[in-house]
């Protein structure tokens, strides 16, 4: 089958060779430089002289994304290579008579002088277009407040709740919050209150205060919001909204916080947060205003548009169906002539432009989902963290446009390209089991511990009005993993394993101005008083936990838990707020460091990582003790000031290359004259620590007996507040 005629806005070039092949997704190419081995893969040699960079879209694209004109090998007119990959397709569709369908295309630069460079492009094309067939994803939707977008909504949702045996399970028998919003009349909403013979469909809704709530549910006008309603006009623009989308959806009930919670009454807030598990798991779907910071802005409006700049609309040869031998016994003469659909082209991702003053200050352990989730407005307050993660399903209208995550999958309505490597975690199903029978150290148990860590790593990395409120904006998330992790749950930890959970480090920006600031925003101190020092919950920022479950080099703890001694704020809030005065005493290897320049290498206070060479660590119990330190992480700025500090020797493994490399504890003596609230607690003739950071280091086998000095070293009692 013939080429069609080229298009004016292609090279000849271009279209004899990756336009033929069709970008490597089904193969066929005419040109001769082609590797036809690699399934999905397309190559071809280019040149200055090749390469019509004025007229050709597609050469236009290579000379942008590769800067081309500061290229040596451009200027000389030597030859380079460019590789087209069709990535993400379903390789299986040729074998069920299926056409393979284009997501992404990665394209390559290899020049003959440097190394080579590569560049991902999402693709899509309109619904009504001859390369729908073989291109995934559709155009983006920014007109999400429209009636037309909010029924597709609304038939997504349906699907789900019948077909997702997952999604179903989390919402088994519900049972009704105590308050909910009646909009069954969109001109006079009102509260009304539930009990528990009441089977009803509610949706919940994710948003951000930003600011007072002068219409919020007091003691005062709670008769009043139940007896004469609410004139919606006098609501914040996002409740309105969330108001029109629970209608759209076909449901009668909506829950808020602001609303549904006497927000003057400490004895109903205790009460309603001890339920917020239920509230979140329960509702039929949660709406997550994730473009609103303020519950005033509103999240129906249109999304922002792709930046023309960014996109390229180039021509794609549908090829015809029997030349690829597919079975399609209803193929006409029509079908076989080859057409010419549009494919578009996108370097763009979604949330890229709210993404970038964040990439500009993050660590290199940042993930997709995280910087996606942190530039969200829901996805930086730490109250969200628990809506997100308990709700079966999750309507979120983002910046760009309205997409529906669940517990099974996440789409964008309408089909829009969806980066799959943004998802962010979800809970395991067995978190959600009535009765969940998990042996410790099954692979399901250590899933069910790993993803409580990220959990924890996220809530930390949150904004949150008052640091106080750390512990308690996660409880109703602890709640889920309690029957798995606990029962007996300290200060953000759990006593099954805590010494596993104590090893967690302050995760730092590369950034001097703000190395002690999260990227979304500064947490409030730098050391909170919230939970004992030992607990992430007391780091005024983003932590990371050190992983331990290794099945090459696994580690042998050096310590054991004598007591534990944390109590809650609230015996009804058992995973909420605790006590001043918790208390850890471990029974462990601890080696007393002082700081010595000839030893010890210091980088300048608060660097994400103090590396040290050869360093003196020793007690006076035993012969000398050699470390090499690789590693020094402060939880806040004043650990790097202390001149006498111990390390506690937590878990230590064999990697290899050093017969012994540990992890552990930094701690400084707690000095009542601080005067933190936490150490007025004890008197000054208790010999307590508090915990200042956290070490790795490495006994060499070029220091004469490190090893052995270590292993021999007895463990004594100490006691860390």
């Amino acid at each position: 089958m013939g080429l069609p005629p080229k298009p004016p806005h292609i090279c000849t070039h271009a279209w004899e060779g990756v336009f033929a092949a069709r970008f490597g997704l089904v193969g066929g190419s005419t040109a001769q430089d082609s590797d036809p081995k690699l399934e999905g893969l397309y190559q071809y040699t280019v040149s200055s002289t090749t390469c019509d960079v004025p007229h050709c879209v597609w050469c236009r694209l290579l000379a942008k994304h590769f800067r081309l004109s500061e290229s040596p090998c451009w200027s000389y007119d030597h030859t380079s290579r460019v590789q087209v990959r069709a990535i993400n397709f379903d390789a299986s569709s040729r074998f069920e008579g299926r056409a393979s369908t284009l997501r992404e295309l990665m394209v390559s630069w290899v020049p003959c002088c440097h190394s080579a460079e590569s560049a991902c492009f999402r693709a899509w094309t309109t619904a009504d277009d001859p390369a729908a067939t073989y291109v995934k994803a559709r155009t983006r939707i920014p007109h999400i407040g429209r009636p037309s977008v909010l029924a597709i909504a609304k038939t997504r949702v349906e699907e789900c709740d019948r077909a997702h045996a997952a999604c179903q399970a989390i919402t088994h028998d519900p049972v009704l919050p105590r308050r909910l919003v009646d909009c069954s009349d969109p001109l006079h909403v009102r509260i009304i209150e539930t009990d528990s013979s009441m089977r009803e469909q509610y949706v919940a809704l994710s948003y951000v205060w930003g600011g007072d709530q002068p219409h919020r549910t007091r003691k005062s006008n709670l008769a009043s919001y139940m007896r004469e309603g609410i004139d919606p006009a006098t609501l914040p623009q996002t409740i309105q909204d969330a108001i029109r989308v629970t209608r759209a959806l076909g449901v009668r009930f909506l829950w808020l916080d602001s609303l549904c919670i006497i927000q003057d009454s400490e004895e109903d807030k205790h009460r309603e947060v001890a339920s917020m598990c239920d509230v979140y798991r329960h509702a039929y779907v949660t709406i997550d205003a994730a473009r609103a910071a303020s519950v005033v802005e509103g999240f129906l409006h249109d999304g922002r548009a792709l930046d023309p700049d960014a996109m390229y609309a180039l021509p794609f040869i549908c090829p015809d169906l029997e030349d690829r031998g597919l079975e399609a016994p209803r193929v006409t003469p029509a079908d076989r002539v080859a057409h010419l659909g549009t494919l578009y082209l996108s370097r763009e991702m979604p949330g890229s432009a709210d993404r970038t003053r964040i990439r500009a200050t993050k660590r290199d352990t940042r993930t997709d989902a995280m910087e996606l989730s942190e530039a969200s407005e829901t996805g930086r307050r730490g109250w969200c963290l628990q809506e997100s993660l308990l709700s079966p399903r999750f309507l979120v209208f983002t910046s760009e446009t309205l997409q529906l995550r669940c517990h099974t999958t996440t789409q964008n309505i309408g089909g829009a390209y969806h980066d799959r490597t943004s998802d962010l975690p979800r809970l395991p199903d067995a978190v959600f089991r009535h009765d969940p029978q998990l042996k410790r150290g099954s692979d399901e148990w250590t899933a069910v511990h790993r993803t409580w860590r990220s959990t924890v790593e996220d809530c930390s990395r949150r904004s949150l009005s008052y640091s106080s409120d750390k512990l308690l904006a996660c409880s109703a998330v602890v709640g889920m993993f309690a029957p798995v992790l606990g029962p007996d749950y300290v200060a953000g930890l759990w006593r099954d394993t805590i010494l596993y959970d104590l090893l967690w480090w302050r995760d730092l920006s590369n950034s001097e101005e703000d190395q002690f600031e999260s990227p979304v925003g500064r947490h409030g101190p730098l050391r909170d008083e919230c939970a004992p020092s030992w607990s992430w919950a007391s780091c005024g920022g983003p932590i990371q936990h050190v992983s331990v479950q290794d099945d090459m080099f696994p580690y042998k703890y050096q310590a054991e838990v004598m007591e534990c001694t944390v109590a809650p704020e609230d015996e009804k809030l058992p995973y909420g707020p605790v006590q001043v005065g918790g208390e850890l005493i471990l029974r462990a290897k601890v080696f007393e460091r002082r700081r010595y320049n000839e030893y010890i290498v210091m980088e300048k206070a608060g660097a994400a990582s103090n590396r040290a060479s050869n360093c003196a660590a020793r007690t006076p119990a035993f012969a000398r003790c050699s470390f090499f330190l690789s590693y020094l992480h402060f939880d806040s700025q004043d650990g790097d000031h202390l001149e006498e500090l111990w390390m506690v020797a937590l878990a230590a493994y064999n990697n290899g290359w050093s017969p012994r490399a540990v992890n552990g504890l930094v701690v400084a003596r707690a000095d009542p004259s601080v005067c933190t609230n936490v150490q007025r607690e004890y008197g000054t003739d208790r010999d307590v620590y508090r915990r200042v950071g956290h070490f790795r280091g490495e006994c060499r086998d070029d220091q004469v007996d490190s090893v052995k000095n270590f292993d021999n070293a007895p463990c004594i009692k100490i006691t860390l507040i």
